[in-house]
């Protein structure tokens, strides 16, 4: 089921629809889906280039671009602070850590060698050492992975583009971690976005950062057809973002979700499945493209300017509304008939 809003904003610890469509504009994956590409494809985010990957398939050595800052925050008490592949190392640990209960467990469960005598003594203790050394996941210099695999996994590829394979900062999870190790509260990421302004289930602003690395708009690949190739075109040399601030309303009702649009304060609608009654509205108010975001976001956002962007996602329906459509089921089955 999918909640009727975010439930937070922690790569590691949250699986839920709303909050990962958060968590992509703040966090960065490695890899990314190229969707300007026929077929889709896979393409480097954070990484430097694709993994290398030995002949039987066990070893992938992944090496970092330089130069990628996380947003500013107190947890880095006022110095710029690089990614580097220790945070990569480090979120993926946090996978494993039984305290945590990730949702993602199974991207890298019982596949890196070496890894259970350490997550067995996890378990015993109720805790993971994040500082003792995992044989099949290390950070080999301060911009390279190497993973060992137990054994070969091409799948893998695909989780590196997922959010909860993204980069946290270690700072960040002691500063503001719960007793869990969640940090739903203040997500702190190397992406195009950070968050402003947050009240649960009802709110949610989002504001360029600053801080983001220099991203233009991706060209259109050799096979592009002419939507993608004059979307290319007109977008050509553009720094990301064309959106400056996000603003994001949990509206749980459809007749409130109707006025919203109807009133022009929602100007577009995206809804997921039908069988889901409330939604979670985007309005995104657009700001001066001072500031850039990654060509992921852009291809996820359609790449265009707008004064105004608002998206509109469907969650379940109300209590009342499953209990009336439940009603409405068992009658059914005797032949009889009612609305919902």
């Amino acid at each position: 089921m999918i909640p009727v809003a975010e439930t937070g904003f922690d790569p590691q610890a949250t699986s839920d629809l709303y909050s990962s469509h958060v968590e992509r504009a703040i966090f960065d994956p490695l890899y990314v889906w190229d969707y300007l590409a026929r077929p889709y494809r896979i393409v480097p985010n954070t990484a430097a280039a694709m993994p290398e990957i030995s002949a039987d398939g066990r070893v992938w050595t992944i090496r970092l671009k330089r130069g990628i800052r996380f947003a500013d925050d107190p947890a880095f008490k006022a110095k710029p602070r690089e990614l580097t592949a220790h945070d990569y190392v480090y979120a993926w640990k946090r996978l494993l850590d039984p305290r945590m209960r990730s949702p993602y467990l199974w991207y890298l469960n019982g596949k890196l060698a070496g890894a259970e005598p350490l997550l067995a003594k996890a378990k015993a203790d109720g805790r993971l050492d994040y500082d003792a050394e995992i044989p099949g996941l290390k950070a080999i210099d301060r911009y390279t992975i190497r993973l060992e695999l137990v054994e070969p996994d091409y799948v893998l590829q695909g989780y590196l583009t997922q959010v909860g394979m993204a980069a946290v900062a270690r700072e960040v999870v002691e500063a503001y971690g719960d007793a869990s190790g969640w940090v739903m509260a203040n997500p702190v990421g190397t992406g195009p976005y950070r968050l402003k302004e947050w009240r649960r289930g009802q709110r949610i602003v989002l504001e360029a950062n600053p801080g983001y690395r220099e991203e233009t708009f991706p060209e259109a690949p050799a096979n592009a057809d002419a939507a993608i190739r004059a979307v290319a075109a007109a977008m050509k040399g553009k720094r990301l973002p064309q959106i400056g601030r996000i603003e994001i309303a949990v509206i749980e009702e459809s007749s409130p979700q109707l006025l919203a649009f109807n009133s022009g304060a929602r100007s577009t609608t995206r809804t997921s499945p039908p069988t889901s009654s409330a939604r979670c509205s985007i309005r995104a108010a657009a700001s001066t493209p001072t500031m850039p975001t990654s060509a992921s976001r852009s291809r996820a956002w359609s790449g265009r300017r707008s004064t105004t962007r608002t998206s509109t996602w469907r969650t379940p329906s109300s209590a009342a509304t499953r209990r009336r459509r439940s009603r409405c089921a068992a009658r059914s089955r005797w032949g009889s008939t009612c609305r919902t």
